[in-house]
């Protein structure tokens, strides 16, 4: 990828539960940045983070992947709005710049939030 072209993907999914709020994140940014978090609470558990940079092929298959889902083409309109039992946040950002300047082309920002209900 170029420095000019800009590149996010975040997941989120958590829950409020029996060990309070407990959640697995992880991003990708255009540089190869993959930040990842975990918390579960569980046993006490503290919190796991990690960061790592990834290739720039690996970057081109997410991207391929996303792209190819069409998932930029769904909306989040009907779905319920998250409450205590959880949520999950997908967050796809492509942005390409032309001469400088800042337009959104392509693929628009997209930002989902689902209920889900997680077992215990």
């Amino acid at each position: 990828m170029s420095k000019k072209d800009k590149f996010s993907f975040r997941y989120y999914v958590g829950h409020e539960g029996k060990f309070g709020h407990e959640f697995l994140e992880f991003e990708f940014n255009s540089k190869g940045r993959l930040r990842y978090a975990n918390n579960s609470n569980y046993k006490n558990d503290k919190i796991i983070r990690k960061e790592a940079y990834v290739s720039k092929s690996v970057l081109k298959e997410l991207k391929r992947i996303i792209e190819e889902s069409e998932i930029c083409k769904e909306s989040d309109k009907e779905w319920p709005m998250p409450d205590k039992i959880g949520k999950q946040e997908l967050e796809n950002i492509f942005r390409w710049y032309k001469t400088g300047l800042k337009h959104l082309y392509n693929v628009p920002p997209f930002l989902c939030t689902k209920n889900v209900n997680v077992p215990y």
